[in-house]
């Protein structure tokens, strides 16, 4: 029995050191390294210098130029920049949830074409780089994606919506821009009011409305109001034949210059007012409401300053 016993022990040392790496969490198995959708070391998104996002049959292209991002297809809207920073971006972060099949046979399978959804980009040394989007997995979290026509991966869903943009998430929805501090006067006519919101020559910050004065927050809150005026459509061409003028508004600048803006009514349309200036093709779609309420605002400051004026000679 005593010769046992050295094995015993031995039996129960290993047995405790077992029990404890277990209680350590020794043996559980490292989770995947997260691995990025693009390997910058082969082709780096900074260096884009087109691309085209395809969804739906839809196409939107962007072509980067010297003075930025301008859209080619599928027509010549206006570029929101931070969109595009934002998409590149995600581009960059974009990770696979897993691997599916590294040299794919059959990926009709996964439901990848890229005459169907994908993303098509190209670099300035006119490197090519493609991920197709497919099928969602069973999970229902994931798409498969195809990169560069071998890997196929899965990526969360979330990731790959932040990259299938359409034209309007892309689009610069405001018509209207300018920095409030480089505004002389904004001159508003219209069928319901007339008024000039312009700023005192005497003192920086001091605005007058037809010819009285006004408070900075209120001038600063029909500019903003007024410029952050956005659209939910894409830009449409107007037909001149069934539209008529609704106002006129005129953005004059510190150094002479200025902008001319026009709203349209047309009679096909009803609701909405087109935006354009003299020099532009298409117009923003803008609901009528949301003109109104400039329009509003506007009456609000001139009553304001009627009633302050009306205090002050009493």
């Amino acid at each position: 029995m005593k010769k046992f016993i050295p094995t015993l022990l031995l039996l129960v040392i290993l047995a405790g050191g077992w029990i404890f790496a277990h209680s350590q969490n020794y043996f559980k198995e490292e989770p995947e390294t997260a691995r990025k959708l693009i390997d910058t070391s082969t082709f780096d998104p900074s260096a884009i210098e087109k691309f085209s996002v395809i969804t739906g049959g839809e196409e939107v292209q962007l072509t980067k130029e010297q003075d930025g991002w301008v859209m080619t297809q599928p027509e010549a809207y206006p570029v929101n920049s931070y969109a595009v920073d934002n998409w590149l971006e995600a581009l960059r972060a974009a990770e696979m949830t897993k691997v599916i099949e590294d040299q794919p046979t059959d990926i009709e399978k996964y439901g990848l074409d890229l005459a169907g959804d994908g993303i098509v980009m190209t670099a300035q040394d006119g490197t090519e780089f493609t991920l197709a989007v497919g099928h969602m997995l069973p999970t229902g979290e994931d798409n498969y994606v195809q990169i560069d026509g071998s890997l196929v991966a899965a990526v969360s869903e979330a990731e790959v919506s932040s990259l299938m943009l359409t034209p309007l998430q892309f689009m610069d929805t405001t018509p209207f821009e300018w920095d409030n501090d480089q505004l002389a006067s904004l001159e508003w006519e219209g069928e319901n009011s007339t008024w000039v919101l312009k700023r005192t020559t005497d003192e920086e910050n001091s605005w007058t409305m037809n010819g009285k004065s006004v408070e900075l927050a209120g001038a600063d809150s029909l500019m903003n109001l007024t410029k952050n005026t956005a659209t939910d459509q894409v830009l449409k061409r107007l037909d001149a034949n069934q539209a008529q003028i609704a106002f006129t508004l005129t953005a004059v600048f510190k150094d002479g210059t200025n902008r001319v803006y026009q709203g349209w009514t047309d009679s096909s349309e009803p609701g909405v007012i087109f935006v354009k200036t003299a020099e532009d093709s298409l117009s923003y779609v803008l609901a009528s409401d949301a003109i109104q309420e400039v329009e509003d605002r506007a009456e609000e400051l001139l009553s304001s300053d009627a009633e302050v004026n009306d205090a002050d000679t009493e």
